[in-house]
């Protein structure tokens, strides 16, 4: 199978129109021409991702035009590209330092690696959707293949992966079955976090398919509410971008969902991009008493890496700050209350010259071990390659094939660099 691009589609064109013709002019069935959603260019034009057998795509390249109606649309072959990183380990890994990075509480992940044997993870029966957690503790409510829902802080959190593959009657089934799930988590508040392979105009696609109108009369009929903002495509591939991640909440929890948000200056390994949110779920203090939602909580004392510090400089800092101490004794009267606040004020200064603080959650948690600053350097060069290759992708009527060739190689390989580097460390 060979990938191709076909660019200056009129708008008139239907999907399975478009398939007709090329599997027509490549000379094979149309069961085996497979064909991309038409996504809308600056010039209002379409522009689609195409994927048919060697022999056809080579002369649909070779034809390089292909006539559609009244219209005449561009052909070009899409260069091999190595395979994507789905389930890749690396990929894994970094999520992993990036909960850890962002003292990320509870993440949902699709297509996981792998789900570890761990108090800290439950996944579906497939293994394709799974629910970690950082604080608190999760119990299984339900699951089943592609969904898994978990009681963790009063709400019930359901994660969700269903395959782009499936025909609409089986993505229908599916809907069912999570819905099912959902109705023994009420009433609970309930997110629903996952990737459904679905489009609609309605969370920033440019179109809306037949999946997405289901997905969206699915939705409604269960009284979920859309928590997705913005536009920002949460997939990003050689053959285009999408937002098929989805976030929905029962009313009341959508009330306490703040900030949600596309990491889009993150690298994932992946296709898909990491999409952050602060919920506050409303759990109750040691007191008893509710917290409202944006109240300040209050900040555990500082923690420092003892086996970290620099032993002459805490004997410098401190005989610095006794200094200080010893002059303001001699010319002011305090309250001892004063004195142990300034006390306190000196013991820190110390502390934070000699010795780097430890992360919140260190004593259960001292991160991954192979993260190096020369990873995260290579993580910040993966973000600036794909901004360009993006930048360069937006622009196509403008730049020229070759450039947008250039700019997604280039983001390839820092990509391999980055896996390579985190495999070695």
């Amino acid at each position: 199978m060979a990938e191709l691009r076909v660019t200056g589609i009129d708008i008139s064109v239907k999907k399975e129109e478009l398939r007709r013709a090329l599997a027509s002019a490549a000379g094979c069935g149309s069961a085996e021409v497979q064909v991309g959603e038409i996504g809308a260019t600056r010039g209002g034009l379409g522009s689609a991702w195409i994927k048919c057998p060697a022999a056809g795509a080579r002369k649909l390249a070779q034809a390089e035009k292909i006539a559609l109606g009244w219209s005449t649309a561009r052909i070009r072959a899409i260069p091999k590209r190595p395979l994507q990183c789905f389930r890749s380990r690396r990929a894994q890994d970094l999520l992993l330092q990036t909960i850890r990075e962002n003292e990320v509480t509870l993440a949902a992940v699709a297509e996981p690696h792998r789900i570890p044997d761990s108090p800290n993870w439950i996944g579906d029966l497939d293994r394709s959707a799974g629910i970690t957690w950082t604080s608190a503790s999760g119990v299984l409510l339900d699951r089943g293949s592609g969904f898994v829902a978990v009681v963790w802080r009063g709400a019930a959190v359901v994660a969700v992966y269903v395959s782009p593959n499936i025909d609409l009657a089986a993505y229908g089934d599916f809907l069912d079955r999570v819905g099912e799930c959902i109705g023994r988590c009420l009433p609970r508040q309930v997110p629903v976090l996952g990737d459904f392979n679905a489009h609609s105009t309605q969370w920033g696609n440019p179109r809306t398919n037949s999946r997405g109108r289901m997905f969206t009369d699915w939705a409604a009929g269960l009284g979920l509410l859309l928590a997705n903002r913005g536009s920002a495509s949460t997939c990003v591939a050689w053959r285009g971008s999408s937002v098929v991640d989805i976030t929905w909440a029962t009313p009341e929890l959508l009330r306490r969902i703040h900030d949600w948000r596309v990491a889009e200056g993150v690298e994932t390994l992946s296709d898909h991009l990491y999409i952050l949110m602060e919920v506050a779920l409303g759990a109750e203090d040691d007191a008893g008493r509710r917290r409202r939602p944006g109240e300040n909580r209050r900040r555990p004392p500082p923690r420092w890496r003892l086996k970290e510090r620099d032993k002459e400089m805490l004997w410098a800092a401190t005989i610095v700050s006794a200094w200080s101490w010893d002059a303001r004794r001699t010319t002011e009267q305090r309250s001892i209350d004063e004195e142990a606040e300034e006390l306190r004020r000196y013991m820190t200064t110390a502390c934070d010259a000699s010795m780097p603080r430890s992360v919140p959650g260190g004593g259960r948690d001292q991160g991954t071990y192979w993260w190096t600053p020369e990873i995260a350097e290579m993580r910040e060069n993966c973000v600036r390659a794909r901004r360009r290759f993006l930048r360069a992708r937006r622009r196509r009527l403008t730049r020229a094939e070759e450039e947008i060739s250039s700019c997604c190689e280039e983001y390839r390989e820092a990509r391999r660099t980055l896996q390579r580097d985190i495999k070695t460390a």
